[in-house]
């Protein structure tokens, strides 16, 4: 069975990492699952904005680093497969 491979979304060189080590080991790419989600548990009158610009980097550009890197891998498998997947998800951290 093979393993998943997870990491932090927040940056696109941990996602290109993440790739890279797919190739690496699997030669290809099948199925793209992006799972994130961050929320600040604070008011939003406290003007966080700091915790805004996190939330920003993970739940909305984590998700397009992600697919972003791994899609120009990935399609060339599909294309020659007819078939392929993009999967996203959010949760929240607290």
């Amino acid at each position: 069975m093979r393993t998943p491979r997870r990491g932090a979304i927040g940056g696109s060189l941990v996602v290109k990492g993440l790739v890279d080590a797919a190739l690496q080991a699997y030669r290809r790419i099948d199925v793209i699952i992006n799972n994130a989600g961050l929320m600040p548990r604070v008011p939003l009158e406290r003007l966080k904005i700091d915790e805004w610009g996190r939330m920003i980097d993970v739940n909305i550009k984590g998700v397009l680093y992600g697919i972003a890197t791994a899609l120009p891998h990935a399609s060339r498998h599909w294309f020659a497969n007819g078939r392929g997947y993009v999967t996203n998800t959010t949760n929240r951290i607290r």
